[in-house]
This record gives C-alpha cells, sequence and structure tokens, in this order.
C-alpha cells in the first residue's frame, strides 16, 4: 500500500506527528507536492493546456527519490475526469515507469472550494510570499453542499454542484420534499453565485439554476411565476417522477431536425397574462370553427329585416379550414 512522506515539515496538514507509522519508509512513487503555476501560456507553441502544471517540493516534506527534481511538470492522472488544481495548492503525485510524473487529488488543505491553499504560515514553497494564480483568476468565496449520509457530490470552486442522493425526514432535504418521501433517488444539479463560505444547501427558487431528477418526489418549495389552469395538480404537491429546469430564461433550440413534445395527459402552458391548456385551447378554437361552418353555409343564418342570409362566399374555405382542424385531433 502507498503511504504518503513522512518526515518534518513546516506544514501542520502533513506533520509527521499525525502519521501513525513514523518509521515506515516512504513510498519513492506516489508523494504530495506543491503547485507553482501551469506548465506554459496559452501563447505559446508548445501549451498542452492549463491542467499541465509545474509543480514544486514542499519545503521539509521528503518527497519522490533522492532523484526527483525540485521542480517537475505534471500532467493529469486520469484524462477522463480532470480537476486543475490552482498555484499553491498540493496534489497526490505518482511517478509512472516512463519517468513521467502524474498528479490526482488535490489535497483538501483548509475544506473550501474557491481554494484550497494552505495557510501562509504553513509556507509550503521556500520562497512563497505571495501565490500567483497563473492562467486563473483569484477564486470568489463559494458555499460547500452539506452532505447526508450516502450523498456523492460533485461541486466545482465556483458554486456548480451535481448531489445525487435520496430523501429522508430526518435529513434537512425533510423540508424540501415535504416529508412526503423516504429512500427515493434525486439528482441536483445547480449553479448558484452565493459568495459565502461554509455549507448550505440547494434552494430551487433562490439558485441561479437549477435541474432537478426526483423520483416520486415532490418538492415542496417549488413556486411559479404565473398560474396554471386550475385543473392541473399544484406544484408543490405532485409525488409522481418528475422533472424540473428553472433558470431566467430557458432556450431549446433544434439545429436540424424538429423540437417534439408529447404528453400522455395535457400540456399547459403559463404567462403573466395567459394561462392556457392545449386541450381547452383547441376545443375552443374547433367549436369556433364549427360554428363559423354553420353560419357560412347556411345551416345557421342571421336573422335580418328582409329574411335569412343565403350561404356565404367563403363558405368553401371555412369547410377547409374546419377540417384541417379536425385532422389536429385526437
Amino acid at each position: 500500500m502507498s503511504k504518503y512522506k513522512t518526515g518534518a515539515t513546516r506544514s501542520k496538514f502533513f506533520s509527521s506527528t499525525t502519521n501513525e507509522n513514523k518509521g515506515a519508509k516512504a513510498d519513492e512513487t506516489v508523494f504530495i507536492a506543491s503547485v507553482s503555476a501551469a506548465a506554459g501560456k496559452r501563447e505559446k507553441k508548445d501549451f498542452e493546456g492549463a491542467d499541465s502544471i509545474r509543480l514544486s517540493a514542499v519545503d521539509g516534506l521528503n518527497m519522490g527519490n533522492p532523484g526527483t527534481p525540485k521542480s517537475f511538470t505534471a500532467t493529469p492522472l486520469n484524462p477522463y475526469f480532470r480537476s486543475v488544481p490552482l498555484a499553491g495548492e498540493q496534489v497526490l503525485v505518482v511517478k509512472g515507469n516512463n519517468d513521467k510524473y502524474y498528479y490526482s487529488d488535490i489535497i483538501n488543505a483548509n475544506g473550501k472550494l474557491g481554494d484550497n491553499i494552505p495557510p501562509k504560515e504553513a509556507s509550503l514553497t521556500s520562497d512563497a510570499t505571495e501565490f500567483f494564480f497563473g492562467l486563473f483568476a483569484k477564486p470568489r468565496p463559494a458555499k460547500r453542499m452539506d452532505p447526508t449520509e450516502g450523498d456523492v457530490i460533485i461541486e466545482g470552486r465556483g458554486g456548480q454542484t451535481i448531489r445525487l442522493s435520496s430523501t429522508s425526514e430526518e435529513s434537512f432535504f425533510g423540508k424540501l420534499f415535504g416529508g412526503k418521501s423516504e429512500n427515493k433517488p434525486v439528482i441536483m444539479i445547480t449553479c448558484h453565485t452565493d459568495e459565502e463560505e461554509g455549507l448550505g444547501n440547494e434552494d430551487i427558487i433562490g439558485d441561479d439554476n437549477s435541474i432537478y431528477l426526483c423520483s416520486e418526489t415532490p418538492i415542496s418549495t417549488l413556486k411559479l411565476e404565473s398560474n396554471l389552469d386550475k385543473d392541473y395538480e399544484k406544484v408543490d404537491r405532485y409525488a409522481g417522477n418528475q422533472i424540473i429546469i428553472r433558470s431566467d430564461r430557458l432556450i431549446l433550440s433544434s439545429r436540424k431536425d424538429s423540437i417534439l413534445l408529447s404528453s400522455g395527459d395535457k400540456i399547459g402552458i403559463s404567462t403573466k397574462k395567459w394561462k392556457v391548456d392545449i386541450d381547452k385551447l383547441m376545443d375552443i378554437i374547433e367549436g369556433m370553427g364549427n360554428e363559423l361552418k354553420a353560419l357560412t353555409s347556411a345551416t345557421a343564418t342571421f336573422n335580418t329585416g328582409v329574411g335569412p342570409t343565403f350561404p356565404a362566399t367563403n363558405a368553401s374555405k371555412v369547410v377547409s379550414l374546419t377540417t384541417d382542424v379536425a385532422k389536429l385531433k385526437q
């Protein structure tokens, strides 16, 4: 089993006093190093991407074997899942058989999302006075999601979160789910710009963007900006399988083929001015067409002072329109 390097260090996060096996020989291929900066700049021809980074020895922390250079380049260990560190953060490094270096996890030195740079008093590198953030601007503070037992959470530095969870009346999700769902799978994808550190939770009303995938689960805090037709169940009470998408603006764009909307029951649309059920709207259009057809064909007539009206000259066109409307009916 690979072990972290041990030895004296000024970084309290990797002090030898916290290692239970002080006498163990340090592994020569797995160690911790501090990020100096990106390995290159975008305008250079040999630029390989911001995930190719320069690493430096952590002052006072043994690192690699005696032949390991004090400064070297490393690339992601996993090319399919990359977490790019900031300068000043520390990463777990692996030396490959090809004498190349690879990094994987960022060390959770301070428990923050914006950055995990240990305090400056830890003196990560011998010449570290201020950290250069390379190709990145200094990250802003961001709240971490408050986990419940069994959660799988992916969090970005800027307030992006994917949570794979399940419902429970006992957790903080009890209020969100209205206490009407127990042990049902839920996926929540959110973006928020709260510049506050500490623990937080998803807020389907307050977050900038939200996508919820819920199995047999109501979202009791959900509210709409305009009212639906009265025949629809309240959105905060619906306890079936559902997907909820919220933002300030939603765009559905098809580059080549169609956009298809198909419902097993009804389709409702609401704005600040109108609330429309598609079935009711089409029934109204069909009814108006039939009445117009009756008038233009003289099946129904207007009473006038000189007798009833005769068939209209546009009767055939009205018949054609009402026939087209009838074809739309399922």
